[in-house]
């Protein structure tokens, strides 16, 4: 999966208010433009709420309820009614939560993101990066079988795009498979693969089985894509314009280890 950046940078010598007594955890800081990754109106107001929260997560003993607290006053206080500022609003905050279970091994708090957060989310592509960030962080603390619950959540989502929007299938199928293809985990990857050939057999458009053929590539899957390629070139019109790209994908493959 893709790596972030260094995350254990310097903390800057600053503690929260009326806490000079407590000890900070760590070296660890916020990474704001990790969490901001879409601009949205209530971005300026979330930040300083966020960090505030952090330092009390960041306190020896951790400072949960009064974290938590702060937390749910962001999610709650600064919701619009534009339901995409809203999404942009709760993917932040979720990013940031996996920084938190990351660095002071808070794991309930993936349940409490998944259960009520991500359903608050509405736009399916938002919801499906919020699923894959979740996938993410079970991989790195070994909690596969959350991890597997969350990509056939997230092949489901797909699954319920209307077929007119054949555009924003591919989009989140590339961004599966871009998210979990260097995931060395043969279980994970099935999940993956099955959502990927359901989605071609249900699509007539060759391009985007082409498409997904390639995305078997990706993830090394070269039996199944070598054997797609080949029904194509026996389904499609010889005189069609797309011959000579499988073709070429067929003689690729036919080079490669299965």
């Amino acid at each position: 999966m893709d790596e972030g950046p260094n995350r254990q940078k310097k903390a800057e010598k600053t503690s929260p208010k009326n806490s000079s007594t407590k000890s900070i955890q760590g070296t660890f800081e916020p990474r704001w433009s990790h969490y901001f990754v879409y601009e949205f109106e209530n971005k300026d107001k979330i930040q300083p709420i966020l960090d505030s929260a952090f330092h009390k997560f960041a306190e020896t003993p951790i400072n949960k309820d009064d974290a938590m607290g702060r937390i749910k006053y962001a999610l709650i206080s600064y919701l619009t009614s534009t339901k995409t500022e809203n999404a942009k609003l709760y993917y932040a905050i979720i990013r940031f939560l996996i920084d938190i279970i990351d660095y002071f091994h808070q794991e309930d708090l993936i349940d409490w993101i998944h259960d009520k957060v991500i359903p608050n989310i509405e736009s399916k592509f938002l919801y499906e990066l919020a699923l894959l960030d979740l996938v993410e962080i079970c991989v790195k603390l070994d909690k596969i079988e959350r991890a597997q619950l969350y990509i056939k959540e997230i092949i489901s989502n797909i699954a319920s795009y209307p077929s007119s929007e054949q555009y924003n299938i591919m989009n989140s199928l590339t961004q599966l498979v871009k998210r979990v293809k260097y995931v060395q985990i043969p279980s994970l990857l099935e999940i993956v693969k099955k959502g990927l050939l359901e989605c071609e057999e249900k699509t007539n458009e060759i391009t985007h089985k082409i498409q997904i053929i390639e995305l078997l590539e990706d993830l090394h899957y070269i039996e199944e894509a070598f054997s797609r390629v080949v029904k194509l070139l026996k389904e499609i019109p010889q005189d069609s314009v797309k011959i000579e790209d499988l073709r070429k994908i067929k003689k690729r493959l036919s080079k490669k280890p299965l």
